[in-house]
């Protein structure tokens, strides 16, 4: 993600923040694979106490939505 313009979707390779609440935000880049602590390469999806997000999934939805995780939301910030 360039931060000298401005765009309202989220494409892969984007760095996004993950806004859940004051005591709980998150840098997330938007990529399909992530390496675990084997050497594999896993699918990336970030774990938080309100439930997981498939991190490619964010792909498409505009900067400000909410998502939704399975015991409340969040919301995906430039």
């Amino acid at each position: 993600m360039s931060f000298s313009g401005f765009k309202e979707v989220i494409e892969e390779g984007d760095t996004v923040i993950l806004y859940i609440g004051v005591s709980q935000i998150y840098a997330l880049e938007v990529k399909p694979k992530v390496i675990n602590k084997n050497g594999q390469g896993v699918d990336n999806v970030f774990q938080t106490k309100y439930g997981s997000v498939k991190v490619m999934d964010l792909v498409g939805k505009k900067y400000g939505s909410r998502v939704n995780l399975s015991k409340g939301w969040g919301q995906v910030l430039y």
